[in-house]
């Protein structure tokens, strides 16, 4: 029995009790029965004895109240046949039987002649120290009717009670909370007045109820006691644990009002509404960006710092985002997960695959503002827009040329090389330019061309090479050779 429950018991049980016990004493005549109530009056007024051990500070006060206390008993005993109500010096408690008055006197005293052998504790009355040795025993005799509860003391057990009743007579003076419990209401009193009375000892944080501090106090001990029954995976708090148990059955009780997304913590939720509400609360301090989640703006920041803090394990490559890794590392192990439904390529980026299907689906999204030219993806537009504007960014280092396009400064390369990589497979011709090969295939082989073997495909090209460039973007050709086209003889 610890401080605070003592003191909530006798704000519980003092005046209510003993109201009730002298209404029936006035109902009893019987000296008999008179003897039975008074062993029960003693019991309940044990109730309202402060069970903290005395300690040596106020042994003189002890002594002082004592004798004040043998003071009261002589006035109450002469007057006891000029009244018929025994009234506390010290406080405004009032019996009408001298047994309780008695009983009460003891929590004024501080005197508690009955020690615990087991440990510190001492009591006022030996039915006190009889409930006290049950938390040594373990011995719960009082048992919930509508549930397994079991309580070392009574009134524990009428605590518990109203659970079951939804009885919540403590109310809040400042709100419409109520609670079953006094302390309950005594830590909810704490958000209206700040108060925080738990102090970490290892650092600086401070808590409104004790619970709070025990879970905090495991962040500095590591200590994790909630273990999932499935994984590995261990919590400090239990909702921590509830929440990842979701993850296991599948369960998504949090629903969005105006979608059929489902979440299956509350927070995800909660981020999840910004999309609908646009609502960007977390702001760049360096630009104008805003994120809707925090995650979000801890990843753009990263483009002011330069940090990159995820590194390939098989290269220097570094990402300032772990997903970037993750894509980066299909370069290593050859994982393509995104399957076209129609054909057999394979990406290993989700935007690949979106690029690709616009080769079946016709659909050119990005259209020029300048002329009619329409492009499946918006770096063709890029390079398209630079014939408007004459912007030819690719410089030729050994002259004046430049162009628009990477590729045309490749090959207009070739011309400071002796190379000429570019070679007829019909004969020993070779060109240093893949237009001079095509000029060379049109008159030497004008009767050859290759065409596209695959299903609901019309794909045709006197150029090997686009050819294969064909098979290989478009149908994921990993290995074709002549004989995988069909070369149309009759043109």
């Amino acid at each position: 029995m610890n401080k605070q429950e003592t003191e909530e018991q006798n704000e519980e049980t003092l005046h209510t009790q003993s109201k009730e016990k002298e209404e029936k004493e006035e109902k009893e005549e019987k000296e008999e029965k008179e003897k039975k109530e008074e062993k029960s009056d003693t019991e309940q007024n044990e109730d309202h004895l402060n069970d903290e051990p005395a300690t040596e500070n106020n042994n003189e006060n002890n002594k002082q109240t004592s004798n004040n206390i043998m003071e009261h008993n002589n006035s109450n005993q002469k007057n006891i046949t000029n009244t018929s109500t025994f009234n506390c010096s010290f406080c405004e408690y009032k019996t009408k039987r001298k047994s309780n008055l008695t009983t009460h006197l003891l929590t004024h005293s501080g005197d508690r002649p009955y020690q615990c052998e087991f440990c510190d504790y001492c009591a006022a009355v030996k039915s006190s120290l009889t409930k006290h040795l049950r938390i040594h025993s373990g011995d719960r005799p009082f048992k919930c009717e509508f549930c397994d509860y079991c309580s070392a003391q009574k009134f524990t057990l009428s605590k518990h009670l109203r659970i079951h009743s939804g009885d919540r007579p403590f109310k809040c003076e400042f709100c419409d909370y109520c609670a079953a419990r006094k302390d309950a209401l005594t830590n909810h009193l704490r958000i209206h007045s700040g108060d925080r009375p738990y102090q970490c000892e290892f650092c600086d944080y401070c808590a409104a109820e004790k619970s709070n501090l025990t879970t905090h106090l495991r962040i500095h001990s590591g200590d994790r006691p909630y273990q999932c029954e499935f994984c590995d995976y261990c919590a400090s708090e239990k909702s921590s644990l509830t929440n990842h148990l979701r993850t296991h059955s599948g369960d998504k009780p949090f629903k969005c009002e105006f979608c059929d997304y489902c979440a299956s913590q509350k927070h995800h939720l909660t981020t999840h509404l910004r999309i609908h509400s646009r609502d960007r609360p977390y702001k760049c301090e360096f630009c104008d960006y805003c994120a809707s989640q925090k995650g979000n703006l801890t990843t753009h920041l990263r483009t002011h710092s330069g940090e990159k803090p995820f590194k390939c394990e098989f290269c220097d490559y570094c990402a300032s985002e772990k997903s970037h890794l993750t894509i980066h590392l299909r370069t290593h192990s050859g994982d393509k997960p995104y399957q076209c439904e129609f054909c057999d390529y394979c990406a290993s980026v989700k935007s690949h695959l979106t690029i690709h299907l616009r080769t079946h689906s016709g659909d050119k999204p990005y259209q020029c503002e300048f002329c009619d030219y329409c492009a499946a993806q918006k770096s063709t537009l890029t390079i398209h827009l630079r014939t408007h504007s004459d912007d030819k960014p690719f410089k030729c280092e050994l002259c004046d040329y430049s162009s628009a396009q990477k590729s045309d400064l490749t090959s207009h390369l070739l011309i400071h090389s002796d190379d000429k990589p570019f070679k007829c497979e019909f004969c020993e011709y070779s060109s240093k330019t893949p237009q001079g090969l095509l000029s060379h295939k049109k008159s030497q082989h004008p009767d050859i061309i290759f065409s596209c073997i695959m299903d609901n495909c019309s794909f045709e090209t006197r150029d090997r090479y686009k050819f294969n460039e064909h098979m290989d973007k478009v149908h994921l050709r990993n290995d074709h050779n002549i004989n995988n086209s069909r070369a149309n003889d009759e043109r």
